[in-house]
């Protein structure tokens, strides 16, 4: 949705990119928009209506899971907002609106600025270190050699030794040239874990 109003000033290396990873175009998007903008605005009717209850945060008085995951699309369809810069789309929604600028306020926490190389240069000192669990109902087994991508058609694979695998992540153990021995973590959800 949010890429509806401006997918003509969209370079068009973007686009190629989209289709490779997730097989769709401008032209697709195009023709998609006035549905993808009616499912956008109708789940901002279902939020509307259970914060209309006066509760601070999707599942109560602290944020969590759901509201991060939801802030999200709201505040790039705000940035967008069909091409209107005081996000009148939410203007139905005064509870949405007043749930976003919570969850805005929350921040983004502290980070500190490095190179890329200090960054591998970090990594390279490092241990990797991670708490070895494979649920036995997974069909793996650890130190079994995977390879782990999101489910979108043109991800690339990342490939090593599985160290974890449960309903809510994947953790698999890497030799990189750069980085030394790495454990690259995943969320379980939108992951397809392969035997390599």
């Amino acid at each position: 949705t949010a890429m509806g109003p401006v997918l003509d000033f969209i370079p068009d290396g973007f686009w190629a990119d989209r289709k490779a990873l997730f097989g769709f175009d401008k032209e697709r998007v195009r023709s998609a928009f006035p549905h993808l903008k009616a499912q956008f605005e109708a789940s901002l009717a279902r939020a509307e209506d259970a914060l209309a209850d006066g509760r601070a945060f999707m599942g109560g008085e602290a944020p969590g899971y759901a509201d991060f995951a939801f802030f999200m699309d709201t505040w790039f369809q705000m940035r967008a907002d069909f091409g209107q810069p005081d996000a009148p789309v939410l203007n139905p929604f005064p509870h949405v609106r007043a749930w976003h600028g919570r969850v805005a306020a929350i921040g983004h926490g502290h980070s500190t600025e490095i190179s890329a190389q200090d960054a591998l240069d970090i990594a390279k000192a490092s241990t990797a270190s991670v708490t070895e669990l494979v649920e036995p109902t997974s069909g793996f087994s650890p130190g079994q050699q995977v390879t782990v991508r999101t489910e979108d058609p043109g991800a690339d694979p990342v490939a090593g030794s599985l160290v974890r695998l449960t309903s809510r992540d994947v953790a698999v153990m890497r030799d990189d040239p750069k980085a030394g021995t790495v454990c690259v973590h995943f969320p379980r959800l939108g992951q397809v874990v392969m035997p390599a």
